[in-house]
């Protein structure tokens, strides 16, 4: 869940919650319209789509019933959650685009690997937290690896040249 605060005129503060899959299909959106597809191959291109529109399919259970903050009283917005629940999440949405392709999955668990790399986490968790961010960290290296090799060894010579030269495989 994405929560944003709005201020309305004459209306009193309020929340937007945006559920984790629409903030993905919003993506995949925006993705289409940007029209990047010269640079890759039609394959590539379709695999860029999934990957934006299916990132986020693991949240669904989560984003239904969102935890609240008992603290400041709002729902917790998707960066603001105990590291242990976003690990338990990130898999599901992994899992998903997996199911779609080689590629797919090595662009979403790039994706995930990106954020948990930059957001701090190692730095700010416990000793255990820290072991289940360096095993998640370690799975996404060895499936990603996996993923890659899987789809450079079915993709015609083409489309791993333009993905390569496109930035897509330097994630």
């Amino acid at each position: 869940m994405i929560r944003r605060d709005v201020h309305l005129p004459g209306q009193p503060p309020g929340w937007l919650l945006i559920p984790q899959q629409a903030h993905a299909l919003l993506a995949g959106r925006l993705a289409r319209a940007w029209r990047f597809e010269p640079e890759f191959s039609p394959p590539v291109w379709a695999d860029l789509i999934a990957a934006s529109d299916h990132h986020d399919d693991g949240w669904p259970p989560w984003d239904d019933w969102p935890a609240v903050d008992s603290f400041a009283g709002r729902p917790r917005s998707f960066n603001e959650m105990p590291i242990r629940q976003t690990l338990a999440i990130w898999p599901a949405s992994i899992a998903v685009a997996r199911r779609l392709g080689p590629l797919v999955g090595w662009l979403v668990a790039g994706h995930f690997r990106a954020l948990l790399l930059r957001s701090g986490a190692l730095l700010d968790a416990s000793r255990l937290e820290k072991s289940l961010v360096e095993a998640f960290l370690d799975q996404c290296a060895r499936d990603m690896t996996a993923w890659l090799d899987q789809w450079l060894a079915t993709a015609d010579r083409g489309e791993r040249d333009a993905t390569r030269t496109g930035g897509v495989a330097d994630l």
